[in-house]
């Protein structure tokens, strides 16, 4: 495994409450660096953003968001790493189209 800010293999087990703490901390600040980012965008072409960083499943987690707050359309991003779809989307945005 390899730990947060750490270039090593260490030992640590993933059901280890600390190395659990650590990587919880970590994806978290990754995904508030992503959503700055994307305000910082949107202030260069007067669009006002609101950040929310979620946790669980994405696709779960992004379309039960979209249906409490009324929205109703979804823009994301893909990296469509799987290959054998017709359609180049990533796993997360098909799940998210196909239950939205």
């Amino acid at each position: 495994m390899i730990a947060p800010e750490e270039t090593k293999v260490t030992q640590h087990d993933p059901r280890d409450a600390e190395w659990e703490k650590h990587m919880t901390e970590h994806l978290k600040a990754q995904g508030r660096e992503a959503t700055h980012y994307v305000e910082i965008a949107g202030k260069i072409v007067d669009i006002t953003v609101e950040p929310v960083v979620l946790e669980g499943n994405p696709a779960d987690e992004i379309v039960n968001f979209a249906e409490k707050n009324d929205i109703e359309l979804i823009i994301m991003g893909s990296l469509g790493k799987n290959r054998s779809l017709a359609i180049p989307t990533g796993d997360c945005s098909r799940k998210c189209g196909q239950i939205f």
